[in-house]
């Protein structure tokens, strides 16, 4: 009797054993690395070591790059199910390969290319100098973007492919390379070299860096799994962002297959955490407009064709979810009763429409037409209301040889309100903000809200640059008073950049770039502050 009740306890145990097997089983999941180990990548060993990915049932392998390891064929190639990339994934997409975006990590770009000494300080002086040595693929888009957007052909340049670090610069081989600003500037500071940096996006090239990034097929497949890998890992940033000096040990003690020193690392840490903006934009948050942007760069300098439009292009983070199965039970539920209600509902309807009045349907419309060219919250008209009047703006001032003033404005410090408060305070301070900015300027030009917390403001005759700058200093201060909400007194402020018709810009897209570059020469001089494009950041 005592060994046929142990027998059936094994077998009970054996029996939720065998249960708990597929809740234990984790999905494996391989990640296809951009570059060799180092703090660019601290993200994702904070998911792996902290068990973030382990939390979501997921079994992460990652996969050092190398100068011919691309991640996007890793990926498209099934070797890998998720991969770091640049902006030129947005080329790739264009191309027509499967590719889906899942979150930019890095907000502006930390390509640059480096030249050693102070002679070369533009890419016309470098284009003469000699030798460039760029990495090959996608890896240089930005660079070679430069010296196009600047009327400098590719094949007028000198180009090598062949990467050799630091040495080939520091021995006279080349007179530049493309670099990383968490990188090579360090390596020459540690050997008192002096050198010079010419930054893409001071011409206009500030594009997202470090985008993670799935096939749109494993998204379709195994939606769940994407979504928990993103999650994991966005939430690997914010720890890793948060507690770099012990990212810094990890990479020491397990990642440093560069051998690089815990100086570098710091310096590298501080640098990537500067152009991630932790403090300012959510991690991973992405602007479509602003991609937009960088796949109009790429068409506009002939690397690539406008073949497709970039709706696939998008991760949606909060997708429909999937209740096929129930509409088919109301489907047939609806049938039942469809021969008794349909005549009636048909009926109610016809009387409805003949009860409307083509002034009551031209209300109707024209609440349509309102939704459809203005922003939901803060009902400033939206960017495609805005091009219109950009557009008819310029029209008007090139007939009359007039002025007009673009300015790109984002508040600084709205994360925190956002994250301390919650989004409903964070909106009622969006729709205030927005009330103050349409007080200051007149009725005949625009503020529009094209997404978080990016307005731009069109001003469609101006004096001169003196006369825009006080429209800006106006819509500055008044910004800058505190705001009342929900039981809260909250300050906040804002950085703005102004580029003028027809001085920084023949059409629309030179104008934007150029007031989006001066926003952000604003915001790395203090924020709270206003910058003409142009203006020494003194």
């Amino acid at each position: 009797m005592q060994v046929k009740k142990q027998f059936c306890i094994r077998l009970c145990l054996l029996g939720l054993a065998w249960l708990a097997t597929p809740a234990l089983a984790q999905t494996p999941v391989t990640m296809q690395l951009r570059w060799k180990h180092q703090f660019q990548f601290a993200g994702y060993y904070a998911a792996l070591e902290k068990g973030f990915y382990k939390d979501a049932g997921l079994d992460v392998t990652l996969k050092e790059g190398g100068s011919n390891i691309s991640s996007t064929e890793e990926v498209l190639q099934g070797r890998a199910q998720f991969g770091v990339s640049n902006s030129g994934l947005v080329k790739t997409y264009m191309m027509g390969k499967p590719v889906l975006m899942l979150a930019p990590i890095v907000q502006h770009s930390p390509t640059i290319l480096l030249s050693l000494g102070d002679d070369l300080r533009n890419p016309a002086q470098v284009a003469k100098a000699g030798l460039i040595r760029l990495q090959p693929g996608d890896e240089s888009l930005e660079q070679k973007s430069l010296f196009v957007n600047e009327g400098i052909a590719l094949d007028k340049l000198q180009i090598t492919t062949e990467v050799h670090g630091i040495d080939d610069l520091l021995s006279g081989k080349v007179v530049a390379i493309n670099a990383y600003r968490s990188n090579e500037p360090f390596e020459l500071q540690q050997r008192g070299v002096a050198y010079s940096v010419l930054e893409p996006s001071h011409y206009g090239m500030d594009f997202y860096s470090d985008v993670l990034f799935t096939s749109g097929a494993l998204e379709k497949a195994q939606p769940k799994m994407v979504a928990d890998f993103r999650a994991a890992t966005l939430k690997g940033w914010d720890y890793a962002l948060a507690h770099s000096d012990e990212l810094i040990d990890l990479i020491l003690a397990r990642y440093n297959s560069q051998h690089k020193s815990r100086a570098h690392l710091v310096f590298e840490a501080k640098t990537l955490t500067e152009l991630i903006s932790p403090e300012l934009i959510q991690i991973g948050y992405s602007n479509p407009w602003r991609w937009q942007r960088i796949a109009e760069v790429y068409t506009k300098i002939g690397m690539m064709k406008p073949e497709r439009d970039l709706e696939g292009f998008f991760y949606d983070p909060n997708p429909v979810i999937d209740l096929s199965w129930l509409y088919r039970i109301l489907m047939i539920a609806a049938l039942l009763l469809a021969s008794v209600g349909g005549v009636a509902l048909y009926i109610l309807r016809i009387n409805r429409k003949l009860q409307l009045s083509l002034t009551e349907l031209k209300t109707v419309q024209e609440a349509m037409l309102h939704r459809a060219m203005h922003d939901s919250l803060t009902s400033l008209p939206s960017r495609r209301l805005l091009d219109d009047r950009i557009q008819q703006a310029l029209t008007v001032a090139k007939r009359d040889k007039t002025q007009v003033a673009l300015m790109f404005l984002d508040l600084d410090k709205f994360k925190p309100v956002n994250d301390s408060f919650g989004h409903d305070v964070g909106d009622l301070l969006l729709q205030q903000a927005a009330a103050r900015m349409v007080e200051c300027v007149r009725e005949s030009d625009t503020v529009a809200r094209i997404g978080g917390d990016e307005f731009i403001v069109l001003l469609r005759s101006v004096a001169d640059a003196h006369d825009a700058c006080a429209v800006a200093e106006k819509i500055r201060a008044a910004v800058s008073l505190p705001f009342e909400l929900a039981g809260h007194r909250l300050s906040i402020s804002c950085s703005i950049g102004i580029a003028l018709f027809p001085e920084h810009g023949s059409d629309s897209f030179a104008l934007s770039r150029n007031a989006d570059m001066a926003m952000y020469r604003a915001k790395e001089t203090g924020r709270d502050c206003v910058r003409m494009f142009g203006q020494a950041s003194n």
